[in-house]
């Protein structure tokens, strides 16, 4: 942009922002005044509408006392004589008088007479509509018009419309009484005596009733910034809903407001674009002629120097003693300077790519927006592409995006320098699992946007593979060691508690003949203690049966030749086992046992114990109230026989699938669990040449499904 450009933009900003500053000047003092002007004038009219509004009641109000206070009208009251409608109720009156309704009202509220004009029918008079009776028979200020002796005016708000009435009590032209009852006249403000309500208070207001529809429009004419409305209360009469009025005037003062701010202004602007127009002129003469004839003196002799690019000559000027030479000595130290930061900067690219291309780890450098620099060789090889391509691209373009992703969410929180170590990231490289160490070096520069990134990652996978093949060797002789141990405790626990049990249930045996041989007083009584003898050597054989199983996790045991076992009912034993804490959380048992079911080819101790574990794990998993449903069928194309145990409990997460047949492994360890149920019951069954098989789905439920192979005398069987 040169200078001429330069000074005409000055010269038109400051023009336009004494316009702008002058237009906002002229507004805010116009309008000032003018708002007060349409306000003063907006009250002038609120008290023409008012006096108006008065006058008019006064008038009716006189109207009224004319008829009510008439010797005439005292008579007809009296004796209702014809002649007084023939001779007054014409349309000639309701015209003269500029009233729609003229009606009398008995002392007791009732209807008397009454006559509404209405110029569309033959004769123009008829009875008043029945919104106008209603509105005034039995009304409850009827008492109170019958005590006044002058009549009253004033604007009510009837369902048929807005009326402007004046009563009066009936009385003789001495106001003398009693009064024989009210006289009622009205006069409704339909459009056309609106208009010259209008009229009478401004040629440009507007009067709105406030009603709904009349509410509105006040409202949306108050939204518009030309017009002013008001609301004013017109007189009205006691008992009857009062008149809400809007009037609406225009702002002329605020729009003529409007028009001098906008000529202010743009006087304003008309002579700021002539002074411009001027200055433009006397700068061209004065300043800028002279000003170009200089600067093309000294661009000559720049181009002179510059232009051939020559050292020498740029020395032999540089030895002038005037204003060239300085100039182009100015411009020979400069070059030189340049000449060495680029050398420089050559020399220390060259070392940085040495030192990254020979790091053992894959490298590579990028910047703030994660775009490659430079890469090593080894990162080379890992990507597959060339250098050439991969410089310029960010980082997740060319490695694998998860990886860094990984990389991206550990280094949030990160300081700008320094390094940060993140081990044993997993990533995918050409279809395999890699394990990756990255470390990542934050190296700031002043020249550039942003800290740059030297990134190393180091193929850790084989040491990653070596530990964990080492952990899981470590792990395996533990458990091996453990269940070393366990057999041992298993053999010696049992051997001390079965030795007690061996007596108890020998002994039970003899008392139960001593029982049986006895003679009783009551045989009541000898049923009783036969039922405790016989409850006590069934759980001395259930102690048994556990001590066998626990031997079983030292040395398994297999059915003998020719031992079966019945199915359903060990099943409904084992489950009896059971009842207490199917009666404690209230759990539904449905069974479902097939008929004539074969028997299974193993011992009913084993048996037993398979299905105690399996039932004690469904109450366990269920809540309160929760169902388990047993179900038993025989399966003739695999000669198996099978029992299903299935609850809708919590179920097992699918991490814990793999390894619920696992010894010790358990979800409720603080329950007191061992995790050996079903390890125990998957050896049991698997000594037997039987199968266990569990599908769970958790939040919904857990089925185990029991095969048991159908027995057979004939069959042989290899110990």
């Amino acid at each position: 942009m040169n200078l001429r450009t330069r000074f005409f933009v000055l010269l038109c900003g400051f023009v336009v922002v004494l316009g702008l500053i002058s237009a906002a000047v002229a507004h805010l003092v116009f309008t000032r005044y003018a708002e007060q002007i349409d306000q003063e004038n907006l009250q002038t009219v609120v008290g023409r509408a008012v006096f108006l509004s008065d006058r008019m009641c006064s008038q009716i109000a006189g109207l009224a006392e004319d008829w009510g206070l008439w010797d005439d009208t005292y008579q007809f009251m009296m004796h209702s004589n014809a002649e007084y409608v023939a001779a007054n109720i014409v349309p000639e009156t309701f015209q003269s008088l500029n009233v729609d309704v003229i009606s009398f009202w008995g002392p007791d509220g009732q209807f008397r007479a009454g006559w509404q004009f209405d110029a569309s029918t033959r004769d123009g008079i008829q009875i008043p509509d029945s919104c106008w009776l209603k509105a005034f028979q039995n009304h409850s200020r009827r008492s109170e018009w019958l005590r006044q002796r002058k009549g009253a005016g004033g604007f009510v708000n009837l369902p048929c419309g807005i009326w402007l009435i004046g009563i009066v009590p009936i009385l003789t032209s001495q106001t003398e009484g009693p009064a024989m009852g009210v006289c009622v006249m009205g006069r409704k403000l339909d459009e056309s005596r609106m208009e010259d309500m209008r009229m009478l208070v401004h040629p440009s207001a507007r009067l709105l009733e406030h009603r709904a529809e009349g509410r509105m429009l006040a409202e949306e004419l108050s939204s518009r910034s030309d017009m002013l409305v008001d609301y004013i209360h017109l007189a009205g009469i006691e008992g009857f809903p009062l008149v809400d009025m809007a009037l609406a005037v225009p702002r002329v003062a605020l729009a003529q407001s409007y028009i001098n701010a906008f000529y202010l202004p743009g006087w304003i602007l008309i002579s700021g674009g002539a002074l411009t127009l001027f200055m433009l002129i006397l700068l061209e003469q004065t300043v800028i002629k002279p000003m170009r004839t200089s600067i093309g003196n000294i661009r000559s002799g720049m181009e002179t120097i510059v232009g051939s690019r020559d050292e020498t000559a740029l020395r032999t000027v540089a030895r002038r003693r005037d204003e060239m030479g300085h100039l182009a000595g100015s411009i020979l130290d400069v070059l030189s300077k340049l000449d060495d930061s680029r050398r420089q900067v050559a020399r220390t690219e060259a070392l940085y790519r040495t030192l990254i291309g020979f790091l053992p780890q894959a490298a590579v450098c990028i910047d703030s927006d994660e775009r490659i620099l430079v890469a090593n060789k080894r990162f080379v090889e890992w990507v597959g592409k060339p250098t050439e391509e991969l410089v310029g691209k960010r980082l997740g373009d060319a490695w694998p995006v998860a990886l860094v992703e990984e990389i991206q969410k550990k280094t949030a929180g990160a300081h700008a320098e320094g390094t940060l170590f993140v081990p044993e990231m997993e990533t995918l490289i050409d279809g395999k699992t890699r394990w990756m160490e990255v470390m990542i070096t934050r190296i700031p520069l002043q020249e550039s946007a942003g800290p740059i990134c030297l990134v190393q990652f180091t193929d850790i996978t084989e040491r990653v593979r070596a530990d964990r093949e080492e952990e899981e060797r470590r792990a395996e002789t533990e458990r091996v060691q453990r269940l070393a141990a366990l057999g041992t405790l298993v053999s010696g626990v049992a051997h001390e508690v079965n030795n007690p049990n061996s007596v108890i249930s020998l002994n039970m045996n003899v008392l139960l003949r001593q029982v049986t041989k006895a003679k009783w007083q009551s045989a009541d009584e000898q049923q009783g203690v036969l039922a405790l003898i016989t409850e006590t050597l069934d759980a001395s054989h259930r102690i048994a049966s556990l001590v066998g199983s626990l031997k079983h996790i030292a040395r398994p045991a297999r059915a003998a030749r020719g031992e079966s076992s019945d199915v359903n009912a060990v099943l409904r034993k084992s489950v009896g086992w059971l009842r207490a804490e199917i009666a404690r959380k209230k759990i539904e048992v449905v069974w479902k046992l097939a008929d004539d079911l074969p028997a299974a080819f193993i011992s009913e101790q084993a048996l037993s114990q398979v299905f105690v574990n399996v039932a004690q794990n469904a109450c366990h998993a269920v809540e309160p109230r929760g169902v388990i449903r047993i179900s038993s069928w025989y399966d003739g194309k695999s000669d198996v026989v099978n029992v299903c145990i299935e609850d809708n409990g919590c179920g097992i997460a699918p991490q814990n699938m793999p390894h619920i047949f696992d010894p010790f492994f358990t979800t409720r360890r603080q329950d007191g669990g061992m995790g050996l149920g079903l390890f125990i019951s998957a050896s049991l069954l698997e000594s037997n040449n039987s199968a266990i098989k569990v599908d769970s789905t958790e939040g919904q439920g857990t089925r185990v499904t029991v095969s048991l192979p159908r027995s057979n005398e004939s069959e042989k069987i290899h110990e």
